[in-house]
């Protein structure tokens, strides 16, 4: 987008996908300080959990008080972490536990997010810090790598050179859709 942007599509310059479903997220999102009081701070990541960010920046960054997810990779020995296996008893039993890997989840870590529903949008922001997106936005990813300078570009260009319009009677667009809009 930093280029000519007439006739483009944002499919053209991003793959959008939906933010990461955790299964229980007042479970798996906590402050910076309970994850170090539970013994999970290297496991701890930062996280976007509100689309109304998106409204007053074009940049989202980590700060001292965001809250953080819980990312526990798939094959973690518990018995070497029981810190880990504390936490994750006291979770097992809930709706999420059917499967026997209920607590792991691909966290996606986009350097763009774009929200989907409510006002005038979407709204796109940049994620230079690589924070874990929640499904309260779609995760935008580049079609041809860029830097972290050209996506924060691109952001700043599509919210201030896209059409704006509201969200079709109130309801959430999808991947396809945000990805079909033009830029100009």
């Amino acid at each position: 987008m930093s280029d000519s942007i007439a006739g483009r599509r944002l499919g053209d310059i991003f793959k959008v996908t939906r933010g990461t479903v955790t299964g229980d997220r007042p479970f798996f999102v906590m402050s910076k300080d309970e994850a170090k009081e539970r013994g999970l701070a290297a496991f701890a990541v930062p996280v976007i959990t509100s689309a109304r960010e998106f409204s007053k920046t074009d940049v989202v960054r980590d700060t001292a008080d965001r809250a953080v997810v819980i990312v526990i990779p798939r094959g973690i020995d518990r018995q070497a972490n029981p810190a880990v296996d504390q936490w994750l008893r006291s979770g097992e039993g809930g709706v999420t536990s059917r499967n026997t890997a209920w607590w792991s989840f691909g966290a996606k870590r986009p350097p763009a997010a774009a929200t989907y529903k409510g006002g005038l949008g979407p709204r796109l922001v940049a994620n230079p810090d690589r924070m874990v997106l929640l499904n309260i936005a779609y995760a935008l990813e580049p079609i041809t790598p860029k830097t972290t300078e050209g996506v924060a570009t691109d952001v700043k260009a599509f919210n201030l050179y896209a059409p704006k319009w509201p969200f079709p009677n109130g309801r959430s667009l999808g991947p396809r859709e945000i990805e079909a809009m033009p830029l100009g």
